[in-house]
């Protein structure tokens, strides 16, 4: 079952239809049709409201792993539930302190400073944030990193690293004021009770992580055939953990989308196609970093070796004989295209003497 799907089943469980979803997390009717289409992916927001909403884990709804029903309050330790905005009717996190979407709050402020402040992934690319967070800067209350910029060119870059905490220490009166300052930049502004934000902030960076390795896995899998090893090396080039790297590959592999065996096999009847013997086969199959113990039986679905010689010698000569150093120039080719000496020395010898010498393209 795919993300989209694993909407779907939520929604009609709930008795929503795709409008009455859209407006419980602010969003239109079309944005909903697009995820359980897989037109586009939810953000992060978005999926953390849903499994409020619908009372899953995140791991079940993103990834189909584990039964998908939430710890009890009680068992976890954490909000779960989710409430509705008395002022604009929008999904809000449990424990959240502001509505995302008018700033409603959603409990009585505390005048003592117990608010952190954190920019969100949607700040990246939004231009109107540097401009925004350097204005943050400039007051008395913003404790660091915020108090640290100086310039706008810092105030971009922290922006660029959001998920990030802009400051903490905030009473109701200064968040009142930041997300006034922040309300022409959209919602990317997230108000945390002190004790929570570093939790938050890791579970999100961490989800965030683990489901673009898993998007950038699929992504490549689907434009060329990799092997397990060969996905994984290039998930960590780009820059994933190994954990993240290792879990995208189990994935795939249980969702059928990545193989090894059948890899393995397609290398064989690619490069037996293109007259290759077993030994430059056996060479590419440890270069793409297939396990051993496939290489046996994708081998033995190999062309015959005489008949994958016969074909090249056909295709070279175009029916005409050799003489003897045109017979040796071949069998050198022959080798080097990985067939045995024994396979290439009988059929050599099959091959007329009495030839002019011509020249063939290797």
């Amino acid at each position: 079952m795919t993300l989209g799907q694993r909407i779907i089943q939520c929604r009609k469980q709930a008795g929503m239809t795709q409008e009455e979803l859209g407006e419980r997390l602010g969003v239109s009717r079309q944005a909903v049709s697009k995820w359980e289409s897989e037109q586009t992916t939810p953000d992060l927001q978005y999926l953390k409201s849903m499994c409020a909403l619908f009372q899953v884990t995140a791991d079940w709804l993103l990834f189909g792993e584990g039964s998908g029903e939430k710890e009890s309050k009680e068992t976890s330790g954490e909000p779960t539930g989710a409430e509705t905005c008395p002022n604009c009717g929008q999904l809000v996190m449990g424990g959240a302190a502001f509505c995302p979407k008018c700033g409603q709050s959603m409990a009585p402020l505390d005048r003592s400073g117990c608010y952190t402040l954190v920019l969100n992934e949607k700040a990246v690319g939004n231009s109107a944030v540097p401009d925004t967070v350097f204005e943050l800067s400039r007051k008395s209350y913003a404790g660091p990193p915020a108090s640290l910029v100086v310039t706008r060119a810092e105030a971009a870059e922290l922006a660029d690293r959001a998920p990030v905490v802009l400051c903490r220490g905030l009473d109701g009166n200064q968040v009142k004021e930041a997300k006034d300052l922040f309300w022409i930049c959209g919602y990317v502004l997230d108000v945390y009770q002190d004790g929570q934000a570093d939790k938050s902030l890791e579970e999100l960076q961490q989800s965030g992580a683990r489901s673009e390795t898993r998007v950038r896995a699929a992504n490549m899998i689907s434009s060329r055939p990799l092997s397990r090893k060969e996905l994984s090396k290039k998930l960590r080039e780009k820059g994933a953990v190994e954990a993240d790297a290792e879990s995208a590959c189990d994935w795939l592999e249980e969702i059928g989308a990545l193989n090894d065996a059948e890899y393995a096999a397609m290398l064989v009847r690619h490069y037996g196609g293109m007259g290759y013997g077993e030994a430059k086969i056996r060479d590419e199959l440890y270069r793409r970093g297939v396990p051993r113990e496939l290489w046996k039986d994708a081998l033995s679905k190999s062309p015959d070796a005489q008949e994958a010689i016969a074909r090249v010698i056909a295709q070279k000569t175009k029916g005409r004989a050799l003489d003897e150093k045109g017979r040796k120039r071949l069998s050198d080719m022959l080798l080097r295209r990985g067939f045995a000496w024994r396979d290439v020395r009988a059929a050599i010898a099959q091959i007329s003497e009495n030839a002019t010498e011509f020249d063939y393209e290797e």
